[in-house]
C-alpha cells in the first residue's frame, strides 16, 4: 500500500525548523560546528533540521543551549 504524505505533517514544526535556522545564522554557525555539538556529521544535522521532529531531545537541547535559545522561544515553537 502506497504512503500518504499529509499536508498536516510537512508544516507539523515549521515554527520550530524556522526559529532553529535563525538562531544558526544569527550565531553565524554552520551545520558541521553544530554536528560537533552532538557528535554527529554535518549532513545528518541537516536532515534534522528540515525535520526537528525526528531529532532527540538530548540532541536537540544541546543544540538549543549551543544556540543559546531561549526556553521560552522553544516552548512556544512545541506542539504535541
Amino acid at each position: 500500500m502506497p504512503k500518504v504524505n499529509l499536508l498536516i505533517s510537512k508544516d507539523k514544526h515549521k515554527k520550530l525548523t524556522v526559529l532553529l535556522n535563525g538562531y544558526k545564522d544569527i550565531e553565524n554557525k554552520n551545520r558541521d560546528d553544530l554536528g560537533k555539538v552532538i557528535g554527529m556529521s554535518g549532513r545528518a544535522v541537516h536532515d534534522y533540521m528540515k525535520d526537528p521532529g525526528t531529532m532527540r531531545l538530548d540532541h536537540f537541547l544541546k543544540i538549543a543551549r549551543y544556540l543559546n535559545i531561549p526556553i521560552e522561544e522553544l516552548r512556544e515553537c512545541i506542539r504535541y
